[in-house]
């Protein structure tokens, strides 16, 4: 059959029957409703803290505490083989990422908690996805209420049922799984048993897990209730990566992007009183530019160690990059704009319009080696109802036509961006879905070839003389030119840019919300 054909056949039966077409997880919308049984399969541990990983390295605090919620209990014939002491990874695993619901204790009260989270999520109209790592009896309760509350909820294209485990089937009542299937968007997925279940132990992953900076504790709450080196196991974590258009992830490649191997925390906090930093970008000679968005001002860090106002009233300026020519190119985000800046201060607009509209809030940038200008257009905060454009895009300014145009159409929300040196391959960040991709840069500056790099919810980004990319996520990560992370910086708070500047380029330039801090990288 061709793919025409198939799209026309999925949209008869989701006319016909009520069947959830090409269904996505929609992050600005969508809850994630994730269950865990602990009745009595203790993969359940180990799956709480891949989880808890995966969703802390794709999306912000805030974001996990709007669309998550966590649930232990859910379990159905085997109810009085729960383990309570898988309690204990819950609490590790989620008591800090907006808290979690004991199904076992009170049944009653968490269906009502269950039908509050997804009836705010419904009627806001999104879809509720729930990662069905346990039985399926507690779902169909929370449906039934659902459905009491709300008589116009058509549950086969809203709530989206996702179940990898025939044990999972055969522990759920008959008559509870008979109706659900009838009822919701009951997605059933290959066995997840076949690439995120390990008999033996992995020390490398063990180490790299536990010695985590950010979810070590869940890892370590999970393995002192499931022993690492009898099994590892956290197979149910593969419905949350099909929920989140990861495919089927094994445990080699889970590692590679959420496990780097090392760790350490950045030095020097920069001299200054800031409200929210941005945008950091060195010169030829390696002082470092930044912005202050909330203050409206650009700084300038020298070779000297001293901060320096740079500019005043600078049109919300947020990304900054020098081309070969040492011209300053700035996002300013208020003035809805990409300008220059010469070495002689002169300045000459970028772009301010696209099709006769003015941008959103230009974010960040990166200037190619024939001064060709990529920029992302967002918008965040209070803002986001004020969009110019018809939506989030990526845009480039060809230096021949001087003519924006837009690159990338199919984002949630980028943001940061950056190019290799060699101009063939750039790297950009779609934030509102918590996934960096690559793509191949043509001739003329238009993108093909779009592959997943890595699944981080990235701000801004750069590069270094190896080719290895830092991202900015709970912390800057370090990932190789083949999408492993091999190393995280830390800084005290959450990194939102990354430069390299200082003599030699040496220095790793953090911005992080109110402060600047600095990390030497010459040990590598």
């Amino acid at each position: 059959m061709s793919t025409h054909g198939m799209r026309i056949t999925t949209a008869l039966l989701a006319v016909c029957f009520g069947i959830a077409a090409n269904a996505e997880f929609d992050p600005e919308r969508d809850l994630i409703s994730l269950h865990y049984d602990h009745a009595p399969d203790r993969d359940d541990g180990q799956s709480a803290a891949a989880d808890a990983t995966i969703l802390g390295t794709m999306f912000p605090p805030r974001w996990v505490r709007e669309h998550v919620v966590a649930v232990s209990g859910c379990y159905g014939k085997n109810r009085d083989r729960f383990n309570p002491a898988s309690d204990a990874v819950m609490r590790a695993a989620w008591d800090d990422r907006g808290g979690w619901i004991g199904a076992h204790g009170n049944r009653k009260e968490a269906v009502l908690k269950l039908v509050e989270r997804w009836g705010k999520t419904l009627r806001a109209g999104g879809d509720v996805w729930v990662k069905e790592g346990g039985q399926s009896d507690l779902t169909v309760a929370v449906l039934l209420t659902l459905q009491r509350k709300m008589e116009d909820l058509d549950a086969r294209q809203r709530i989206h049922v996702v179940q990898h485990s025939d044990w999972n089937e055969q522990q759920t009542t008959e008559r509870a799984l008979a109706y659900l299937k009838q009822q919701a968007d009951y997605i059933r997925i290959a066995d997840a048993n076949r690439y995120l279940n390990r008999k033996g132990g992995d020390p490398g992953f063990v180490n790299a897990a536990t010695a985590h900076p950010a979810f070590g504790g869940a890892w370590k709450a999970a393995f002192a209730y499931y022993d690492p080196d009898e099994r590892l196991d956290f197979s149910d974590t593969g419905e949350l990566l099909h929920i989140l258009g990861l495919g089927e992830a094994d445990i080699d490649r889970f590692q590679a992007w959420f496990l780097p191997a090392s760790s350490e925390q950045a030095g020097e906090r920069l001299p200054g009183d800031y409200r929210f930093t941005e945008g950091p970008a060195a010169d030829r000679a390696g002082n470092v530019y930044f912005t202050d968005v909330a203050n409206n001002r650009i700084h300038r860090w020298n070779l000297g160690g001293t901060v320096s106002v740079f500019r005043e009233n600078s049109g919300g300026a947020n990304g900054l990059a020098f081309d070969r020519r040492a011209n300053l190119y700035i996002c300013e985000g208020a003035n809805r704009r990409v300008v220059k800046l010469s070495p002689r201060g002169e300045q000459t607009v970028v772009a301010d319009r696209y099709n006769g509209k003015p941008f959103n809030r230009p974010n960040d940038l990166w200037v190619d080696s024939r001064g060709g200008v990529y920029f992302t257009d967002p918008v965040y905060g209070p803002q986001r109802d004020a969009l110019r454009q018809d939506g989030e895009h990526v845009y480039y300014v060809p230096p021949e036509s001087g003519e924006p145009v837009r690159v990338i159409d199919d984002m949630v929300r980028p943001n940061g961006l950056v190019g290799t040196p060699d101009g063939t391959t750039l790297y950009v960040a779609d934030h509102g879905a918590g996934k960096v991709f690559a793509y191949r840069i043509e001739s003329d500056g238009a993108l093909s070839n779009r592959r997943l790099f890595a699944p981080v919810g990235c701000d801004g980004m750069t590069l270094d003389a190896l080719g290895r990319v830092y991202l900015t996520s709970y912390a800057v990560m370090l990932f190789g030119a083949e999408g492993r992370a091999e190393r995280i910086v830390t800084t005290p708070e959450r990194p939102t840019n990354v430069c390299l500047g200082g003599r030699n380029g040496s220095t790793l330039f953090v911005t992080a919300r109110t402060s600047v801090y600095a990390a030497d990288l010459r040990a590598d």
